[in-house]
């Protein structure tokens, strides 16, 4: 599916679907940035005005040397 063809609305639908049906919901994708946008936005308002909750657990650190100082398992 090409860019701008609605997979974000798509599968936001599903998911609020399957949540209101009671199931547990995980979205997965390969992408931080995907996954960090799509929790905030229009997809939180969305999901808010049918009382589910929307997250996201990405590690990503903004600053670099934020990362490396948090890096416990440094060879």
């Amino acid at each position: 599916v090409n860019t701008g063809e609605g997979k974000t609305l798509i599968i936001a639908l599903l998911a609020a679907h399957q949540a209101l049906s009671g199931k547990k919901v995980d979205v997965v994708t390969s992408s931080e940035n995907l996954a960090r946008r799509d929790a905030s936005g229009k997809n939180a308002e969305f999901f808010r005005a049918l009382g589910l909750t929307i997250a996201h657990n990405t590690d990503f650190y903004g600053d670099f040397e934020e990362m490396e100082s948090n890096n416990v398992y440094d060879a």
